[in-house]
């Protein structure tokens, strides 16, 4: 917010005789520009402290996550090769570098590098185009514009006695991402809820004819709150179809879902936080969003050959512990299950010894359950591995959606 002046200096006495007049609407004009100046100033701090409190409680949850994840991780690995057992090592595309792995595109044609995506852990294929339902961007200023039409309502729960600051629902969905809906339930600090929720629906510009096939939420608090129903509807009626590939979610963190295109009119969805803060000496629990996105995305398609460099790819490297090597290869597992018919899951997994990609131990295109093969790599002495992951295109319309891999082996000395 810009402050408007309103001084404008008056004619010098040495020009001509006095006005009382004129100096009195000078002095009025000052103190006016200084009132101004002094509220714009205080809400500059109101806003200023409330970033600060926002940004203070997603980087908690975040650092503390974090340490978490990387301690456990090395302890469990360490434990397990002092007492001779099997590792289950988890690999998560949610970052490029891990406490025991890292994921790469060495020796990946740059035209056929998959899509990795460590906010939301996936790997996916190469976006063509993305489509934005809820806004567009203003190619003037590039700055995300609210479509009209859009429209969106919240229904809280379990908020009886407490006292509700709403916010503002239209800010989930406006593409910019500096601005958060927050609703806000406090209670006196004696109160004995337990957990309050709130549905938010919201209508899609007529427009975009609401096709879409990719929903994201950014929550906020981030890692705080569950999801519990996401559903649509096709026309004007509520919504009451459960989005396809849905399942409630708790502690969400960021999270998406790519499914068949939809012609998605209306959507609700339905946060509860189980999580209250003491703030200013009440009990008071957050539901909100950084942004709610639906899109149409057109994924790449111009791989799915069964060559193994036709198809959009990343290698994840995983590294033995210090002072040990790889043994034998037991298991592998991935969500969704790469199993599955080829044209089902769209997925394909090899296991290398070397970092140029020749030496192949194993691939589920030949032998489909890893734990039906165990592969024994003990007489190499490999202290590396590298799984490369193959995306092809789905007959879905979509692109297949990678979210974890667990490879369980066994260590030498």
């Amino acid at each position: 917010m810009s402050v408007q002046m309103s001084f404008v200096p008056k004619p010098s006495t040495g020009h001509g005789p006095a006005s009382s007049e004129d100096f009195n609407d000078m002095v009025a004009a000052l103190l006016k520009d200084l009132s101004n100046l002094v509220t714009q100033a205080n809400t500059n701090e109101t806003s200023i402290k409330n970033v600060s409190k926002l940004l203070f409680q997603e980087f908690m949850n975040a650092r503390n996550s974090a340490a978490r994840y990387m301690e456990d991780v090395r302890r469990s690995s360490y434990l397990k090769a002092l007492r001779s057992e099997d590792v289950d090592n988890f690999i998560s595309f949610r970052t490029f570098r891990g406490p025991e792995y890292y994921l790469s595109y060495d020796n990946i044609d740059a035209d056929r590098r998959a899509r990795v995506e460590p906010i939301y852990g996936q790997a996916l294929l190469p976006y063509n185009n993305v489509v934005n339902r809820m806004y567009a961007v203003d190619p003037e200023t590039g700055d995300p514009i609210l479509a009209s039409g859009v429209d969106a309502e919240v229904t809280g729960e379990n908020e009886e006695g407490g006292t509700v600051t709403e916010g503002d629902p239209l800010k989930a969905f406006n593409g910019w991402n500096r601005e958060y809906w927050k609703r806000k339930v406090a209670f006196p600090l004696e109160h004995d809820v337990s957990d309050v929720a709130a549905t938010i629906e919201v209508s899609t510009p007529d427009v975009f004819a609401g096709q879409a096939n990719m929903l994201s939420i950014h929550p906020f608090p981030l890692g705080q709150l569950d999801i519990e129903e996401i559903k649509y509807s096709v026309d004007a009626s509520d919504p009451s179809i459960t989005l396809t590939g849905f399942t409630p979610v708790r502690n969400a963190g960021f999270i998406r879902w790519v499914f068949p295109t939809l012609p998605i009119s209306k959507l609700s969805i339905k946060f509860r936080q189980r999580n209250f803060i003491e703030e200013d000496g009440k009990k008071v629990f957050y539901i909100g969003a950084q942004e709610i996105g639906l899109q149409l995305v057109e994924f790449d398609q111009t791989a799915g050959e069964t060559q193994l460099t036709n198809n959009n790819s990343v290698v994840a490297v995983i590294e033995a512990p210090d002072g040990y090597y790889f043994g034998q290869l037991k298991r592998l597992f991935t969500i969704p299950d790469y199993a599955t018919a080829l044209d089902e899951s769209g997925i394909r997994l090899y296991i290398f010894t070397d970092e140029d990609l020749t030496a192949q131990v194993w691939s589920s295109y030949d032998d489909p359950r890893l734990e039906d093969t165990p592969v024994d790599v003990s007489g190499g002495s490999y202290t590396k591995l590298y799984i490369l992951v193959n995306l092809q295109y789905l007959d879905t319309g979509i692109t297949p959606v990678l979210d974890d891999i667990v490879i369980t082996y066994d260590l030498t000395t």
